[in-house]
């Protein structure tokens, strides 16, 4: 009789212990279930300084020499005659001052005061011709170069400006009308001798240029309106106005 008893109190312990590692196990796999159905959590940016990882190409990974380099954009041949330039040829007269500007810009000085030339002697051609010259003579003494000829230029267009434009009590300025009349051609070869004509009337002139020419060629020794040096042609050129 005990031993029944002993039996049946250890089958019934084998049994609780049956039954409680089955529930461990179903616990184990619930969890497991669980943790299976729920979403991965967001990755983690990195957090860097300000001058880590802050280009495109290095975000992604890449070296610089995987990335294609833009190619240079193309530069202005400054040495082109503006002859074979089909833009500049075909333009208007009336674009002379933007194609002057744009041919100045890529240095070419000649060619620049050439589109000038035909506007010439109206007060505007005289003005953009002077800062043609002084971008010139700028390069040419930055580069170390000879500037005398264009600060020859430069002074003869300010005389020659003073002779059409000058405002004196003996003759008016030229008004724009009577400018468009005049042939330049037949008095861009006035003489303007420096130390006859002198700086003091030439209004073109800059402090900037009487410094460099008073540098190149010293002070003059008088200062005249250029219609005082040619009083001939003068009186010539305002007949031919009053008869035209």
């Amino acid at each position: 009789m005990l031993f029944v008893g002993l039996s049946i109190i250890a089958g019934l312990g084998l049994l609780i212990s049956i039954v409680w590692v089955l529930h461990k196990h179903q616990q184990k796999e619930n969890v497991e279930t669980v943790d299976r159905t729920l979403p991965l959590p967001p990755l983690e940016l990195r957090e860097t300084d300000d001058d880590e990882l802050s280009d495109p190409e290095q975000i992604l990974g890449l070296a610089r020499s995987d990335i294609a380099e833009p190619a240079p954009s193309a530069k202005p041949n400054a040495s082109a005659n503006p002859q074979e330039r089909t833009p500049d040829a075909m333009a208007p007269q009336d674009q002379w001052l933007e194609i002057s500007k744009r041919q100045q810009a890529d240095g070419q000085y000649s060619e620049a005061l050439s589109t000038c030339w035909p506007v010439l002697p109206q007060m505007g051609a005289f003005k953009q011709s002077s800062l043609i010259l002084r971008a010139q003579i700028r390069a040419l003494k930055k580069a170390k170069q000879d500037s005398d000829t264009a600060l020859e230029q430069l002074y003869s267009l300010a005389a020659l400006a003073n002779f059409f434009h000058a405002k004196d009590a003996q003759s008016k300025p030229l008004n724009p009308k009577a400018c468009k009349q005049i042939d330049y051609n037949a008095f861009a070869e006035l003489a303007t001798p420096y130390q006859q004509l002198g700086y003091e009337h030439l209004s073109l002139l800059s402090k900037t240029d009487i410094k460099w020419m008073t540098q190149a060629w010293g002070e003059p020794a008088q200062h005249a309106q250029m219609r005082q040096l040619h009083t001939n042609e003068w009186e010539n050129l305002q007949t031919s106005l009053k008869q035209s």
